[in-house]
């Protein structure tokens, strides 16, 4: 990982358990790093090597966009886990489900960690799942995203 000491722990989910995330981050990107038995046991997720921003990364934050889903991750019959970096605008996000369900995510230094619920068997390459986010600002504005992200 380049420039190993800038990096910082951030926003986390399930860290006490078996498969838990801790996201972490530097002044220009973000990384989630896979938690086993209160170990780090790997990364995925952010363009770590690319540090100019070309890919993502806070540089391309704007008012306009100030949340950034980075990546998820998904299992047959498991929750969904969702992690993305937002702006200091951002109060709070949330998950919304296929559902309409709302989870809070959990929000630290610029960074968000999410799990949602238990995702049913997908039995054909035309069933998905769509999820999108609510992110609240400082200013007491609601944004729905209408960005989606699908799960199979």
């Amino acid at each position: 990982m380049p420039d190993r000491e800038s990096w910082r722990p951030a926003a986390s989910v399930d860290t006490d358990t078996p498969h838990g995330f801790l996201v972490i981050r530097n002044d220009k990107a973000a990384a989630v790093c896979i938690i086993d038995g209160g170990k780090a046991i790997g990364m995925m997720g952010a363009d770590v090597n690319d540090m100019t921003g070309r890919r993502g990364g806070y540089a391309k934050l704007t008012a306009e966009r100030p949340f950034d889903p980075f990546t998820g991750l998904s299992g047959l019959h498991e929750p969904e886990f969702f992690f993305g970096i937002v702006t200091d605008d951002v109060t709070a996000v949330s998950l919304i489900e296929p559902d309409n369900s709302v989870t809070p995510a959990s929000l630290r230094d610029g960074t968000v960690a999410v799990k949602g619920s238990e995702r049913p068997f997908s039995s054909g390459e035309t069933d998905h799942f769509t999820f999108h986010f609510r992110v609240t600002l400082k200013n007491g504005n609601v944004l729905d995203l209408p960005e989606t992200v699908r799960s199979r």
